[in-house]
Order: structure tokens, then sequence, then C-alpha cells
């Protein structure tokens, strides 16, 4: 079983060098979001490595519990701070190893909306996950759009270490 730290590592979006730049000249304010005080954040890094390890051990049980107090750690409203996305993401993780997709898609689509607010653009890890979700809760259309974006934004290598059947949906 291939862990979230992994993947998340291997699959960071890097932004292409071109941004969309309105028309009219004006400075377009994008939401910025809160960085964690550095105590706080390394308990939530220490929390996530933890998690980490029980879920690449087969312990998603215990892997839950840490992402669950990596979570604690960050104040409310933990929207506002980009941290959460990945906290969410590990959670997310947990619920797809453990096949609950409903849980697995709601807690994705979360981080996503968390994310997105930060860098105005899709995570192609969540796009997968995403999509994946769909795909076994039977929404084979959103899981193939899904999918496809995915893969677009940074090609099949996405799909590397996933069944098949995912990346033969957009194929």
């Amino acid at each position: 079983m291939l862990g979230l730290q992994s993947v998340r590592t291997n699959w960071q979006f890097r932004p292409g060098a071109r941004r969309i730049i309105p028309s009219v000249r004006r400075k377009v304010e994008l939401p910025t979001m809160k960085k964690l005080p550095k105590s706080l954040y390394d308990r939530v890094k220490i929390s996530l490595e933890k998690g980490n390890e029980f879920l690449d051990g087969d312990r998603s049980d215990r892997a839950l519990e840490e992402f669950e107090r990596a979570l604690g750690f960050i104040p409310e409203p933990r929207d506002d701070y980009e941290v959460t996305y990945e906290v969410l993401a590990a959670i997310g993780d947990v619920h797809w190893f453990n096949e609950d997709f409903e849980k697995a898609l709601e807690t994705f689509e979360s981080a996503q909306k968390i994310f997105g607010a930060a860098h105005q653009h899709y995570q192609p890890f969540l796009l997968l996950r995403i999509g994946q979700c769909c795909y076994e809760l039977e929404d084979e259309e959103r899981a193939r759009t899904l999918l496809k974006m995915g893969l677009e934004a940074i090609g099949a290598d996405l799909f590397e270490e996933e069944d098949p059947k995912y990346l033969e949906l957009v194929s």
C-alpha cells in the first residue's frame, strides 16, 4: 500500500509559468491563507508523519487517530489555514483505503475547497482521489471529468500506483 506522504510528495502541483491575467488592468486580490505558529505547525507535521507511518503499516485506525489529532491542533476556523487541506487529504486517504468512499469523497472535496481558495487551481492528487471516489460511487461521468483533469495536469504518471481501471476510463 502506498501511503499519502509518498503520493503527496510525488504529486504536489507545480504551477506553470503562465497565469490568466484579467484584461482590465486592476489589482486582483487572491485570498490569503493564515500560517500556523511554528509550534502548532510542528505538532501538525509530527502527527501527519506518525499517521503516514501507521497508514504505510496498514494500521488505518491509528493513522486516523493521528490525522485527527493533527486537525485538532489547527484553530477554528480551520478553513483559514492552508495546512488544513493536507490534514483533510490524509484523513480522506484513510477513508479511501478503508473503502468508505462517501466519507472519503466528502473529505477530499473539503480539502480541495481549501486548496483551491489558496491557490486558485486544483490539486492533481485530490482530483485523482475525488475522481476515484466518484467512480466507486458509480458517478462515472463526474469521475471521468475529474480524472481527465488530473491526467491533463501532470500526465499518466499520476495513475502509476493506481488500479488501471481509472486510467482506462479517461484513455
